[in-house]
């Protein structure tokens, strides 16, 4: 799980979710927080089955949604190709839709607060989404609880505490597509008309005391970011929706995370210590895909792995250039020197 973001994550993969059979890997306090137990874990690819899922999932919801996340785009469609799921199909219409169906169902929204960002390049999307989403209770908050030069990361949908997404996909624009990420597709387009590029992500959803653990992250993050303390809902409910077919079963999860060090709240760098305990670790593959590879500590971990003669077999496999400008100037060039090492 990610919640200000450094040179050392990932917003590509799932990271924040580690399972394991043995827990070798995983030592709360170290490398991960704590370690919980999911009835249902599944692992979704791709923005196109995520987005589906999520509207499924959030028609289950009776008291509580949180979304969190680095960017929201309300003019979105969960489905480009038409909706085969109740409900209006544009993110921002559906989220003032559904608190008028349910009496006592209250959303909340936090996402990072762009700020010059957003004003050089990023959009106005925190517009779109006050324009959007009407409904009295749904509560949209910017948060810039953060160090500066630091960014929000965390990707987390909570559902009455009972269910949640944890993972690598924003509901914003350029997100959606299907895993066969084909060149062109005419359904892979902007809110604005134009077309972009394929792009590969992946999330989870689960649900039991893991979702619950994640619940009590989403709602720290949620005080940190506005004040207001959030109570914990009972577990009560099954929110599982049943377009999802869990991958596992009864498994225990880990549960990392990034925290940057500010008044009251330690600096936390759990998954940076998991990534590099499994490159220590790993014996015969390393498979690593990602956005950026830009952290000094992983490239030189991998390269130590790499001296080794009966080392393990590493495949690495990044995108050939960063997502605009900024993040060229910001990742790109650390990228290439730590690819020269």
């Amino acid at each position: 799980m990610v919640d200000a973001a450094s040179r050392c994550q990932n917003r590509s993969l799932p990271a924040g979710l580690i399972m394991s059979e043995t827990s070798r890997l995983l030592v709360p306090g170290l490398t991960c927080w704590r370690i919980e137990h999911a009835k249902r874990f599944v692992l979704i690819i791709d923005a196109a089955d995520y987005f589906r899922a999520a509207k499924a999932a959030m028609l289950k919801a009776q008291r509580r949604i949180m979304l969190i996340g680095w960017d929201f785009d309300t003019r979105i469609k969960f489905e480009p190709d038409g909706s085969t799921v109740p409900g209006p199909n544009r993110l921002g219409q559906f989220l003032s839709w559904l608190p008028k169906q349910r009496a006592g169902l209250h959303v909340y929204l936090l996402k990072w607060d762009l700020g010059m960002i957003q004003a050089l390049g990023r959009g106005m999307t925190p517009l779109f989404m006050l324009n959007a989403v009407s409904s009295r209770r749904v509560r949209l908050k910017l948060d810039s609880a953060h160090p500066v030069g630091a960014a929000h990361h965390q990707k987390i949908i909570l559902i009455d505490d009972c269910l949640a997404f944890c993972g690598g996909i924003d509901m914003t624009a350029d997100r959606w597509d299907t895993p066969e990420h084909r060149d062109r597709d005419a359904r892979r387009v902007q809110p604005s008309g134009r077309a972009y590029a394929p792009w590969h992500v992946a999330t989870t959803a689960v649900d039991g005391d893991l979702a619950r653990g994640l619940g009590e992250l989403a709602r720290e993050r949620w005080r940190l970011g506005t004040g207001e303390r959030l109570a914990p809902l009972p577990m009560d409910l099954d929110c599982w929706p049943r377009e999802l077919s869990p991958t596992f079963e009864n498994v225990d999860v880990g549960i990392a995370r990034t925290l940057p060090q500010q008044e009251g709240q330690p600096e936390v760098r759990e998954i940076e210590a998991l990534y590099l305990a499994a490159i220590r670790q790993a014996r015969r593959t390393i498979y690593l895909e990602s956005q950026y590879l830009a952290c000094r500590k992983i490239a030189e971990a991998l390269a130590r792995r790499l001296s080794e003669a009966e080392g393990p077999e590493i495949v690495i496999v990044l995108p050939k250039t960063t997502d605009g400008w900024l993040e060229e100037k910001t990742m790109g060039g650390a990228r290439y020197k730590l690819s020269h090492l």
